[in-house]
């Protein structure tokens, strides 16, 4: 799909993992299994996550991509 859109540079191809809430009911739980089917399995080290939350009968969802950040240590020199 991403390779019908025009004009897009380099997409990661990192499956996210994947989070539901809410979702408890017979329906909730097939709409869950629908949506598990639609991504392969991710790895360990997967920095990527989408969310399905349930509220009031509207499934919304969120996504979420984990940066590394470098931290740095400064040392101060007390004269």
């Amino acid at each position: 799909m991403r390779h019908d859109v025009p004009d897009v540079g380099p997409m990661s191809e990192q499956y996210p993992h994947l989070i539901f809430s809410n979702l408890t009911s017979k329906l909730g739980q097939r709409t869950t299994n629908i949506l598990k089917y639609l991504f392969p399995v991710s790895k360990e080290d997967s920095h990527r996550t989408i969310t399905f939350v349930n509220e009031d009968d509207y499934i919304s969802f969120r996504f979420d991509r984990k940066e590394k950040k470098i931290e740095k240590e400064f040392c101060f020199r007390l004269f």
